[in-house]
């Protein structure tokens, strides 16, 4: 016999049913007999619906899914009191929501909600749990906060989170519309830009659209500019350095304390016009050679060669021949007796003076000469500032010589190194130059010195003895007039 299914139904017809009031109700607990939880189970399962009945909400045992649909005329838990705040201390807490409708709550946490502001909890870990204001209003502090969130304060405060670094990502711009920031690495004097002072790198400033750009080399110490620059006030540079082809345009403006380019070697090739303070001697640039070298001076290249273009320190001589300007003859009114002449050496190509005399004692005369130093007179050479040429007919300094004295520019006697008194040739009837250093005095553009060579001969053996004084040389050292 084959198995039978039997199939029934339960019908509930109206009021005279229990828990059914009308075909579009159905009534749990119809007596309201219950005085604690209602629960519709569903299967075997832990899964319910419940109905609290002491809280008066509903409650279910897992996720809701809604699928994507919307969830309307919703409303997040409202919280007035400490003991209605959920937790915020583990990672299942995080994404709670509630809204603090009531008075500010102070947790045991110590932090505060703000009463009528949305909060969601943001935790990563239980020791970062915390509220975050989701508001979009005004926060007091920056602490807890992430950018994916909102970063803004309505009040002063000082950020103290984790390494006390608040840091933005390559590419975001932080654009600041107060007139005065303080950044890391600031005091209330100064603004620094690369504060990890690392050497090498090179630290940019943009202004404007970006077209203008200031880059400091922390190599080289070196600050770049990459368009004009205008200068309204006084300017003081350690270093200023301008491109190729680049101009500074003073616009008539004074420059003061300045000192052009200082190098110890001069370059081989570098731009026509291009001027150089040389602080060394060189022996090896263009123009300089180990015969002639290059001393420290100011030079300028013309495209082939170094040219010395400052005279301050160059080396110049005034000569003079006999007979010598701004000079004259004089005795000293004493053993005078002889004849003082001028004449020309075509051999040796030299203008001379000539003493002689026929007496028989040693007799003299002066050959003073004032000599004005020129505008550009700095000082004497240091070594053989003064020189001059003599010849005799006798190298014997009891029969022939000359004898040297001068005195500065205020009158003070010279000091000659070594001392100018009997000097003589070295040769008989040759031309030999004597040179001497001059130690101290007083020496002024412009004003006068005076030497006086007191030439001296007498007559031995029936034969005038004769001495003469060549061409007269001053060294000097120049200066800018």
């Amino acid at each position: 016999m084959a198995a039978m299914t039997a199939h029934a139904e339960i019908l509930y017809d109206g009021a005279q049913t229990g828990g059914v009031t009308t075909d579009d109700q159905y009534v749990i607990d119809y007596d309201t007999s219950s005085i604690g939880n209602v629960v519709l189970q569903f299967g075997a399962s832990t899964n319910y619906l419940r109905f609290n009945t002491v809280s008066g909400n509903f409650e279910i045992s897992s996720n809701l899914d809604l699928g994507s649909k919307q969830l309307i005329n919703a409303r997040i838990q409202n919280v007035a009191l400490v003991g209605d705040v959920p937790t915020c201390s583990a990672a299942s807490d995080r994404g709670k929501a509630i809204f603090t409708g009531g008075a500010i709550i102070n947790l045991v946490s110590t932090q505060v909600l703000a009463i009528n502001t949305q909060y969601i909890c943001n935790n990563t870990n239980a020791a970062n749990a915390v509220w975050v204001n989701v508001s979009n209003g005004d926060a007091t502090t920056l602490n807890g906060l992430s950018s994916t969130d909102f970063l803004r304060s309505n009040a002063s405060t000082t950020y103290t989170g984790p390494g006390n670094t608040l840091t933005f990502a390559a590419g975001t711009n932080v654009v600041f519309t107060t007139t005065s920031v303080a950044l890391p690495g600031t005091t209330a004097n100064s603004f620094v830009v690369n504060n990890d002072a690392a050497n090498g790198d090179s630290s940019t400033l943009t202004f404007g659209d970006g077209t203008g750009t200031m880059i400091f080399n922390d190599t080289t110490g070196i600050f770049t500019l990459n368009n004009s620059l205008t200068v309204t006030g006084t300017t003081t540079t350690s270093n200023l350095t301008v491109g190729a082809l680049g101009t500074v345009n003073l616009n008539n403006n004074q420059v003061q304390n300045l000192r052009l380019e200082n190098l110890a070697v001069l370059p081989g090739s570098p731009a026509v016009g291009r001027i150089i303070q040389l602080t060394a001697n060189d022996t090896t640039a263009p123009g300089c050679s180990v015969a002639v070298p290059c001393t420290p001076a100011t030079y300028s290249w013309d495209g082939t060669k170094w040219n010395r273009t400052s005279i301050d320190g160059t080396s110049s001589t005034l000569t003079f021949s006999p007979e010598y300007a701004n000079s004259t003859t004089r005795p000293d009114g004493l053993d005078n007796i002889g004849v003082m002449s001028s004449d020309f050496d075509a051999t040796a190509n030299n203008n001379f003076y000539r003493w002689t005399t026929n007496i028989t004692s040693l007799q003299d005369l002066d050959v003073v000469a004032d000599v004005r130093l020129p505008d550009d007179f700095k000082s004497f050479a240091a070594a053989n500032p003064v020189q001059f040429d003599i010849r005799s007919s006798d190298i014997n300094a009891a029969r022939a010589k000359i004898d040297l004295t001068g005195s500065d520019t205020v009158g003070a006697a010279l000091v000659f190194s070594p001392v100018a008194t009997n000097i003589i040739p070295a040769v008989i009837n040759t031309w030999t130059p004597r040179s001497y250093g001059i130690t101290g005095g007083t020496f002024t553009a412009g004003s006068k010195v005076r030497l006086t060579f007191k030439l001296s001969a007498m007559k031995t053996g029936g034969i005038s003895s004769t001495m003469d004084l060549g061409s007269l040389r001053l060294n000097y050292i120049r200066k800018s007039p």
